[in-house]
């Protein structure tokens, strides 16, 4: 499922128009991604969870020719999937 048909399923499901749940959902999505770039958690629906983890500059290595490669620090995001996710898809 693409985001616009998703989109078109909340909006039918829900009885709103489509603009109205776009409008949500990319609201919803600046929120989170703010969130998880300052190393917050956002715990979403039941058994959801998205982190924004630090990870620290390291030196690497390029397996190419061996030679060394800063790595800067930076702020991934991490998705955790709790049991109530995990019992839902294998109902």
């Amino acid at each position: 499922m693409n985001k616009a048909e998703l989109i078109k399923a909340i909006s039918t499901e829900m009885g709103k128009t489509q603009k109205e749940i776009k409008e949500v959902l990319e609201a919803t999505q600046k929120v989170v991604y703010e969130e998880m770039a300052n190393e917050g958690e956002v715990k979403l629906f039941d058994g959801l969870t998205l982190v924004g983890v630090h990870k620290d500059a390291t030196v690497a290595r390029n397996p190419m020719d061996g030679s060394s490669v800063n790595v800067p620090e930076k702020t991934v995001p991490k998705a955790k999937w709790g049991k109530a996710a995990k019992d839902a898809v294998n109902a």
